[in-house]
């Protein structure tokens, strides 16, 4: 046997930053230890080298390369048990734990071999120097190899590892040869150190690469969160040791969003997303095909803190979203409060001014309409400047009762009484434009604390309003119906129904859907605000071509909740 031993200090430096240079090259790690070995092998002209990485008793990660044919042949093992009789490897390629080399074997028989002052074993030397012997071991016998040498590796401070050097012929160490053996060892601790810090550090600028990333997708207000989850799912993968096989998903809210393989992963990583407290879905990074066991699972502990911290970004990002949503929300309320505000006051203003000539043109008309020697032509003129002004009039009443200006006389109203007088003014009418009018009124009698001139006004206005929207025939249902404390009018029609964008408006002052003959605009605004003024609500439910349903809820005076039912029907 025969190694190069470094006779010159020019020789063992140039060796050395060979070696370093190799560890800080940023190396996957497999290209790392086959690039290492190689530099190992011909430094030492062996025709086996193996590092034995450290792991626990039961667990050993061993990188190999062996001359076959002539040729180099890398070869990777992630898991090797510590007895040496239940890997038969162990025995050919001398891969023992230092601590079980001091124990004797009678079965392991061999030349003369033993353990330097460094904790350096050898097998298959004739002229041991400076050597203690330590029991038996065997290298020569079990292979073709004729001498070994296992040298402490120390990573970490601890001998946990080995690396060991083997030839085919057998023969002696000389001291120079095994000083030189044990100081390359050295310097590959110091590279297996060296490239652990530099590959840490590259995973952790790649993962602080994807958080700055994923921080620029979430900070434009404007996106949606459609856009946002699609653009983190595109990044995410780029933060993980296995970036090129790791995929990504995304749920949230019952809907999910996932990269094309992220269905086919076999091992995965999770992080809950939680907003105001409640768990709203989950972001994953899963690895397609199945990678060794690390921190968790194949996954690093590094990994799982930019994960969660993936996940509260993604937290905060909905919870702004939705504080900006509800922002926006008060906002249009405030602008439609002061806007309903304003018109409230101008209504009544305009209603006051335009009160007094209306009635005196209609009076007139009225007292012309009377003279029997009119010409005909005048006649119908005079009908239709009365019939004018009794439409501006309605208009006028209905600016007033906006405005809060007429009168309130409140009492207790019967409430399906009270229905009852509004459909009579309907009937003709409806006859008239093929509508049927199907009524059920609760059983119970149903008192509320109102103006019974405002009740009547309510009901007419909804009945009216649904009977505009089925212009081509249909069935009105009107109902009454008593739902805890709340005493309940709904009226329902078979029209055509209205959009989301349609119901968000028709509250609106002379917002209108139809032309300037039937409707002023004004109709379900007087209902809202008299509504309101009762301390009740007005819900509406309508879909295009499946018609509309309008419930007004008015509070039931507490003298009158006791010993009720909760809802009877006719």
């Amino acid at each position: 046997m025969s190694a190069r031993t470094g006779e010159t200090r020019r020789d063992f430096f140039i060796l050395t930053t060979n070696i370093l240079s190799t560890a800080a090259a940023g190396l996957p790690k497999l290209a790392f230890l086959r690039a290492l070995l190689k530099i190992l092998s011909d430094a030492t002209q062996s025709c086996f080298v193996s590092i034995q990485l450290p792991g626990d008793a039961s667990d050993h990660a061993m990188a190999s390369m062996e001359l076959r044919d002539g040729l180099p042949h890398f070869e990777w093992k992630e898991k090797l048990e510590a007895d040496p009789h239940s890997h038969p490897d162990l025995l050919r390629f001398g891969l023992l734990e230092p601590r079980m080399l001091h124990r004797s074997d009678p079965q392991i028989l061999g030349a003369a071999e033993g353990f330097s002052t460094r904790g350096t074993f050898l097998a298959g030397c004739t002229e041991p120097l400076d050597f203690v012997p330590q029991g038996s071991f065997l290298c020569g016998g079990q292979s073709s190899y004729g001498s070994a040498a296992l040298i402490p590796l120390t990573t970490g401070g601890h001998n946990d590892s080995m690396v060991t050097f083997a030839w085919f012929e057998p023969g002696h160490f000389l001291k120079k040869e095994v000083e030189f053996l044990e100081d390359l060892v050295q310097i590959v601790g110091i590279s297996l150190r060296q490239w652990h810090v530099t590959w840490a550090l590259q995973e952790r600028v790649k993962e602080l690469s994807c958080l700055y990333r994923i921080a620029n997708v979430l900070d434009p207000p404007g996106n949606r969160l459609d856009d946002v989850f699609k653009g983190v799912l595109t990044i995410l993968p780029s933060g993980w040791l296995y970036e090129r096989d790791a995929e990504a998903g995304i749920s949230c809210d019952g809907l999910s969003w996932a990269s094309p393989g992220f269905s086919a992963a076999t091992q995965t990583q999770t992080a809950d997303i939680f907003v105001r407290g409640q768990r709203r879905g989950s972001v994953s990074v899963a690895y397609k095909s199945f990678r060794p066991d690390l921190d968790e699972g194949p996954f690093l502990k590094e990994e799982r803190k930019l994960l969660d911290t993936v996940a509260r970004e993604l937290s905060m990002h909905i919870e702004r979203k939705l504080q900006e949503e509800e922002h926006e929300k008060i906002r249009e309320h405030l602008k439609h409060s002061n806007r309903l505000a304003m018109i409230g006051q101008l209504a009544a203003a305009v209603a006051h001014e335009l009160n007094e000539p209306l009635t005196n043109i209609l009076g007139f008309a009225q007292l012309a309409a009377k003279n029997e020697d009119m010409p005909p032509q005048a006649a119908n003129d005079i009908q239709t400047i009365i019939a004018s002004s009794l439409h501006a009039r309605e208009i006028v009443r209905k600016l007033l009762m906006y405005g809060r200006k007429m009168p309130q006389q409140e009492s207790l109203v019967d409430l399906n009484k009270a229905v009852i007088e509004s459909v009579g003014l309907f009937e003709h009418r409806l006859a008239k434009e093929r509508l049927s009018m199907d009524l059920r009124l609760c059983r119970d009698n149903l008192e509320i604390l109102a103006d019974p001139g405002h009740i009547r006004q309510i009901v007419a206005n909804l009945i009216l309003n649904a009977m505009q929207a089925m212009d081509k025939g249909g069935t009105l249902t009107l109902q009454t119906r008593r739902l805890g404390d709340q005493a309940v009018i709904s009226v329902a029609d078979t029209g055509c129904g209205m959009a989301r964008e349609v119901q968000e408006k028709i509250f609106i002052p002379f917002f209108t859907t139809k032309d300037s003959r039937h409707g002023t605009g004004l109709g379900l605004t007087v209902v809202q605000e008299l509504v309101s003024g009762l301390g009740g609500t007005i819900r509406v439910d309508s879909a295009p071509g499946k018609g509309t349903t309008m419930d007004v809820r008015l509070p039931i005076p507490k003298k009158d909740r006791k010993n009720k039912g909760t809802e009877a029907q006719a």
